[in-house]
């Protein structure tokens, strides 16, 4: 790997006028590789935080950005996963995904721990997968930029994100949410907003968030995802539906409230009709 260190003003990264010798400095590295085994280490980016890679990386040196404490902004915008990547147990891609517990916490090792230091990444535009638990656990972390590549984010991907806020867009590409995904994100309070080719969302997907505004796209009942009808929001986490809405889209006939609620045949959101 190629490695590139710049020195800048912290928060000055694209504004270099105005430091001086007595601002917080921040250590900016920018990687490059052609590599297609492991070839990241800790040295390179000890110290760093602000870090971009750029060209190809694989699961070792997920492992690696993992065990490191210095870096909070992490671009993989221009890189690209390559090789044999583990998404689940015994679940495996060629490539094209982040790792399971690639930042989080390992569900099979207790003894496992969290990145709690990085706080903004942004994912590889060739990415199509989330694996299980990438980010469980990852509590400093408050905003996970996705592409429009990404199909499937895997079960509890986020976690205990304590840290995520305000409102969440889900992909156009999106096709399923698993189990727990977004499970404890308390922060989320704002609107999810569910793309129209989604086609599953799991069990407890975005319990225990605080989500006041849920935007589903389906226009009638057969075109609603099969949800696993296992609780995608626990309804202790909501003010009874007195300030928690579903935006449908206008002319929908029907909608099976059933995906909402807590089994007990109650929806605890109010349905509203989107006249635009």
């Amino acid at each position: 790997m190629k490695i590139k260190h710049f020195f800048v003003c912290l928060l000055a990264v694209l504004i270099f006028s105005g430091c001086s010798k007595d601002d917080p400095i921040t250590r900016v590295v920018v990687l490059e590789s052609t590599e297609t085994t492991s070839t990241l280490t800790e040295a390179m980016i000890d110290q760093a935080e602000i870090l971009s890679i750029r060209g190809t990386m694989n699961q070792g040196d997920f492992e690696v950005l993992k065990d490191n404490r210095t870096v909070r902004f992490l671009s993989l915008e221009n890189a690209t996963v390559v090789g044999t990547v583990t998404v689940a147990n015994q679940d495996y891609y060629t490539g094209n995904a982040i790792p399971a517990s690639a930042f989080g916490l390992d569900p099979s090792d207790q003894t496992s721990q969290a990145n709690t230091y990085l706080a903004e990444i942004i994912m590889p535009t060739n990415v199509q997968v989330i694996g299980t638990s990438a980010f469980e656990g990852c509590t400093s972390l408050n905003a996970a930029y996705m592409t429009n590549n990404i199909q499937k984010i895997y079960p509890s991907a986020f976690e205990g994100c304590t840290s995520l806020s305000g409102s969440i867009w889900m992909p156009s590409s999106l096709l399923s949410i698993g189990e727990y995904a977004f499970d404890g994100c308390l922060r989320l309070n704002g609107v999810l907003i569910l793309n129209e080719d989604l086609e599953t969302i799991g069990g407890a997907a975005f319990a225990a968030t605080r989500l006041k505004q849920i935007n589903a796209p389906w226009n009638v009942q057969s075109d609603i995802p099969t949800l696993d009808l296992a609780l995608p929001f626990f309804p202790e986490q909501f003010v009874n539906g007195q300030n928690n809405y579903i935006v449908i889209p206008k002319g929908t006939t029907s909608i099976y409230t059933a995906a909402w609620d807590n089994g007990s045949g109650k929806c605890y959101y109010n349905l509203i009709e989107n006249n635009q």
